[in-house]
């Protein structure tokens, strides 16, 4: 089996948009979204608003999710990257990705391939 590559990720996740069109295809159960009426507020059929990030590691924090989604891929293929590193390539503050990376890494399991690993951290299977 390949191994998912950088050039994968970069082709499957290329905005934010593509990142919430993720989550909400994974999310159970499925949302729909049936308006986007500003950023990334989401409404049901009733009007009501809702998170789909509620539940998950990527909910409460204002970083844009494709980047969220880059730091578990980094996390997930060089587990012992520097915060420093871990800023630069993702182009936040360090105070941020150390935060991010104490987050992220404990629920890494890099037995696991990416594509499972983020679909579990996406469903919320694996908060503690």
């Amino acid at each position: 089996m390949k191994q998912y590559e950088l050039s994968d990720f970069m082709r499957d996740f290329p905005d934010e948009k593509s990142a919430y069109d993720y989550v909400l295809a994974v999310k159970d159960p499925p949302f729909k979204v049936w308006r986007r009426p500003r950023g990334n507020a989401f409404t049901d059929r009733k009007g009501q608003y809702y998170n789909p990030l509620s539940g998950t590691i990527f909910n409460g924090s204002r970083l844009p999710l494709d980047k969220k989604f880059f730091a578990v891929f980094l996390i997930h293929y060089s587990p012992y990257m520097s915060f420093n590193e871990l800023s630069r390539r993702l182009d936040i503050t360090f105070q941020t990705a150390m935060k991010i990376k104490r987050k992220i890494a404990p629920l890494v399991d890099r037995r696991k391939g990416f594509i499972k690993q983020l679909r579990e951290l996406v469903k919320g299977d694996r908060i503690e």
